[in-house]
């Protein structure tokens, strides 16, 4: 572990080529019509899956669900109305949302953004105290000397806390927030036992090969990778879990890139 880069809210994509305009709209329309809407998500065990498998949970829909080798393929295919639903960040959706092809219907962070003000968060709109963040952070190899691990991390914080960084980071909804070596290994493990937490709470029972063994990371410093859960709110970087398996009512929810 290096740094933590930052944090972000999901936002619930709808193609425009259904007739849904508003979440729940859509979960209406899925009820009435189960396993007939389609749902993009980028592969088993990825952290969209999860989060469709949730959301499925709490709202009572049954949706057909697709997978696509990443956001890129399944944003061209939701704008194409071949998929109906897909949930991202705004950095991944920002480009397609200005087509009017697809639409922004729900935040899945703490408060609404001040890109998209109009849109609601998904505690609003009844799914009470949902949040599903995604996360990104620098790893590096296991073998790499501490000097240059202290080195990577004074570089990759300058990085990150220059201005034009956070000022880009803001317009798509990034909070930025770094971290020491120590404090992303602490979360990181917080986040990983977290996630088996959410599986039994919230009865997200298909997902026992949702999670591979990962190859071994490549030479060089890159971003974190992998997808974790929880009940409760757990604070970024802090180790405290705070999670209550049996409140169904609280879903925090973060993934890493």
């Amino acid at each position: 572990p290096l740094t933590m880069i930052g944090v972000s809210p999901m936002i619930v994509y709808l193609s425009t080529a259904q007739p849904a305009r508003s979440l729940n709209d859509f979960v209406a329309l899925a009820k009435k019509k189960p396993n007939a809407i389609t749902a993009a998500h980028t592969g088993i065990g990825s952290f969209s899956h999860l989060v469709n498998e949730l959301v499925q949970t709490r709202t009572g829909m049954k949706l057909n669900q697709v997978g696509y080798k990443g956001a890129a393929p399944a944003l061209i295919e939701l704008a194409g109305g071949q998929v109906h639903f897909y949930i991202a960040t705004l950095a991944s959706g920002a480009g397609t949302l200005r087509t009017g092809r697809i639409t922004a219907v729900a935040v899945a962070g703490e408060k609404r953004i001040n890109t998209l003000p109009d849109v609601p968060t998904l505690t609003e709109l009844g799914m009470k105290d949902m949040v599903v963040n995604q996360w990104w952070g620098y790893v590096a190899p296991v073998n790499v000397q501490g000097a240059i691990i202290t080195r990577l991390h004074r570089d990759l914080v300058a990085a990150i806390d220059s201005a034009p960084v956070r000022e880009r980071a803001a317009e798509l909804a990034v909070e930025v927030g770094t971290t020491s070596p120590a404090q992303l290994k602490t979360f990181v493990a917080a986040e990983l036992s977290v996630l088996l937490l959410l599986r039994r709470a919230d009865g997200v029972s298909d997902l026992d090969h949702a999670f591979p063994q990962r190859p071994g990371t490549p030479d060089g410093a890159t971003i974190a990778s992998g997808s974790s859960g929880g009940q409760g709110r757990p604070r970024m970087g802090s180790g405290e879990e705070g999670h209550d398996p049996g409140d169904r009512k609280s879903t925090r929810l973060n993934s890493s890139h």
